[in-house]
């Protein structure tokens, strides 16, 4: 079969444009021709090892991959739910796509080479530094944390916390903090605590103090997968959540959450 780097099956700009439709939040997660066209994109080649494929360049002796253009793809899985395929595009940007020891993007580069050429260190070869290759990985990171819910571009009101996050990150002992982040409707800030050894994971969430938003989804999946229990909010016994997927739905309605779940 062909070479991973420059085999036949090279993305070209179908993608780019594809890619640019998710990115402005044309299609819903549950648009039968939104997920055709991301099904049709990732099946066609369009990725190698999670990070957009750019035409082949005779004069390289690996393919090339294009940083700019996958993050309203990846956007748009995590918006339907696919955290895993989410995280890696996220986490294949860090070892493929940017300098291996500042974490600068170009828009194309070569699959293998510049992130480990040199020791690593980037040069201006490849038009480094590129914003938009950098601001789209910091806008992953954003949805990652913090994303607003969309239908037909439209904000429902509904806003997640840790959609996108890694099991990994809620190991016992370990901490998030965020705070300020600017949403639709003001800053918010929040804090987890994970202490998932002994079946707990806490948070704490400062909502934003403007309306009209509806609820606060936070996503709290155990680390080693074990289901809900229970849940607690400002000390009162909680219902709405999915025991499986680890989801807590918060209603508008209090000043600051204080949240127990558990495992």
């Amino acid at each position: 079969y062909d070479h991973l780097g420059t085999g036949r099956l090279q993305g070209t700009y179908y993608h780019f444009w594809a890619d640019m439709q998710f990115r402005f939040n044309f299609f819903n997660p549950a648009d039968r021709v939104g997920q055709w066209i991301a099904d049709y994109v990732a099946a066609r080649g369009g990725f190698v090892l999670g990070v957009t494929r750019a035409r082949h360049r005779p004069e390289q002796p690996y393919g090339w991959v294009n940083n700019v253009y996958n993050a309203g793809y990846y956007d748009y899985r995590l918006r339907g739910g696919a955290r895993e395929e989410f995280l890696l595009g996220f986490y294949s940007r860090l070892a493929f796509a940017m300098s291996r020891h500042v974490y600068v993007a170009s828009e194309g580069s070569p699959l293998i080479g510049y992130n480990t050429r040199n020791g690593g260190w980037v040069s201006p070869q490849y038009s480094f530094p590129n914003s938009a290759a950098n601001a789209e990985t910091l806008s992953l990171l954003r949805s990652m944390l913090v994303l607003e819910e969309l239908e037909n571009n439209i904000e429902t009101g509904d806003i997640h916390l840790m959609k996108g996050v890694p099991r990994a990150w809620l190991e016992d002992g370990k901490k998030t903090r965020v705070t300020g982040a600017v949403t639709y409707f003001g800053p918010l800030s929040f804090a987890v605590d994970s202490q998932a050894g002994r079946g707990a994971i806490t948070a704490t969430i400062e909502p934003p103090s403007r309306d009209p938003w509806r609820s606060i989804v936070l996503w709290l999946p155990h680390p080693a997968k074990a289901p809900i229990r229970r849940v607690t909010v400002n000390g009162v016994e909680h219902r709405d959540f999915d025991a499986r997927e680890g989801r807590v739905q918060l209603l508008h309605g209090p000043a600051r959450f204080s949240v127990g779940v558990a495992y």
